[in-house]
């Protein structure tokens, strides 16, 4: 199995390029290429793209937290599963969802977060459409990813 290795704002980790969800891959898309995982399963499905925020940073207009998608039938999707923004709120509990666009993601200035390597994350939004998609159309499947 090939490796690419993915630059977060405090090490490198090199993770798997078949999308095999492993121990490198949460590290990697839960600490500082959430939002290339987001945007890699947003440009494949379409989904909505959400930041988690405690108030204080949302009123700020800060970076949030974390990014995540939201399917269709309403779960907040990130690498840890379909049920990531209960996940989150069990070590952060005043996580709240806001929509994000593209655009706003793409423009993200932070310490933890590096230049999205969304090359890195594709096989793992695919990995994560095939495990939670539950059977739902997504809505835009682009394959290959649209830029």
């Amino acid at each position: 199995m090939e490796t690419v290795v993915v630059p977060l704002p405090y090490e490198d980790i090199a993770i798997n390029t078949a999308g095999h969800i492993d121990y490198n891959a949460e590290r990697v898309f839960t600490r500082g290429q959430c939002h290339a995982l987001a945007l890699a399963l947003h440009r494949l499905t379409g989904w909505e793209l959400y930041g988690l925020y405690s108030p204080g940073e949302w009123r700020r207009k800060e970076t949030p937290g974390h990014v995540v998608v939201k399917s269709p039938d309403g779960m907040y999707i990130d690498i840890t599963g379909d049920n990531a923004l209960e996940g989150w709120r069990a070590y952060w509990p005043e996580a709240t969802p806001h929509a994000l666009t593209e655009a706003q993601v793409l423009e993200f200035e932070h310490d933890d977060y590096q230049k999205p390597f969304i090359e890195a994350a594709k096989p793992y939004a695919i990995t994560l459409f095939l495990l939670y998609g539950k059977g739902q159309a997504a809505v835009q499947m682009r394959l290959p990813f649209g830029a």
